[in-house]
């Protein structure tokens, strides 16, 4: 008698085919293996540069300054990817823009003077001290185009504020701009006679009223009356001091002319739709 052993056990053929089942059903990364839009790495390179060299410049203006083909959103990206986005300032009290209201004014209706104190900027005292640099900028804006004019002195007096008003006034009408009814507007502060308590015939405010037009003090606690001149003022500071550097007098008053230049003939406010201050005296 011959006892037949029994057949070794084999895998089945439905047991196969659902381990080759549940391994095609197993899940793989959905993400794309390659993108065609993503930006190059010179592309980066570009944006990088272009954002070192003007650290003051958003997405939009690096874009149409330097000449970048991307668009805003990958420039932003980029930008806030390698750490150089900068957060904005807060503020205690909302901004009153009043924009409606300003673009009804004519060109060189409405003016705001102010002086900037160039001492407490980093990136400019130590060359004021070696180069002995001007220390006070006197500024005077038009609301309506954001056109800049500016002159500079080593004080804060009345003697200067009413210096530089009477030489940016006279310029301005010499070049045939029309001042009539025109207001020109001040804070209250010493160089601008804000603290005398009667008029005279001499000093700022009768100077401005000499050259035809009329000049106004700022109420108090009215720190958002003066908008236009303060964020002149500030985009000064970013996108020429803290950048510039100086190898002597003449080569710092060659470079703020350059800068004005610049500001009223090149460069748009895209606050005001993106056009320079030279486009609304041509318009």
């Amino acid at each position: 008698l011959r006892i037949r052993r029994p057949p070794r056990s084999t895998p089945s053929n439905s047991s196969a085919a659902s381990d080759v089942y549940k391994r095609q059903l197993f899940d793989r990364p959905r993400a794309p293996k390659s993108c065609p839009h993503r930006l190059s790495h010179a592309q980066e390179l570009r944006i990088l540069k272009a954002r070192r060299q003007a650290p003051c410049f958003g997405p939009r203006r690096l874009k149409d300054l330097f000449g970048i083909k991307a668009s805003l959103g990958a420039i932003a990206r980029v930008i806030r990817d390698h750490g150089l986005s900068r957060r904005r300032r807060k503020r205690e009290q909302k901004k009153n823009d009043l924009r409606a209201i300003k673009q009804q004014y004519r060109v060189f209706e409405r003016l705001q003077a102010d002086t900037k104190p160039l001492y407490d900027i980093p990136a400019y005292w130590l060359q004021m001290r070696r180069l002995k640099l001007p220390r006070h900028q006197y500024t005077l804006v038009d609301v309506k185009s954001g056109a800049m004019f500016i002159d500079y002195a080593s004080e804060l007096s009345v003697t200067y504020a009413t210096l530089s008003v009477k030489r940016i006034l006279a310029n301005l009408k010499r070049f045939g701009v029309n001042l009539s009814g025109s207001i020109l507007s001040t804070d209250n502060g010493g160089e601008y006679s804000g603290q005398e308590q009667t008029e005279r015939k001499r000093g700022f405010p009768a100077q401005v009223k000499c050259c035809g037009i009329e000049h106004r003090f700022l109420p108090p606690a009215t720190p958002n009356a003066h908008a236009n001149v303060e964020s002149a003022h500030a985009s000064i500071e970013q996108e020429f001091f803290d950048l510039e550097i100086f190898r002597s007098k003449k080569d710092y008053y060659e470079k703020i002319a350059t800068f004005q230049r610049w500001w009223n003939f090149g460069r748009p406010n895209y606050s005001k739709g993106g056009k320079t201050p030279a486009e609304f005296l041509i318009a």
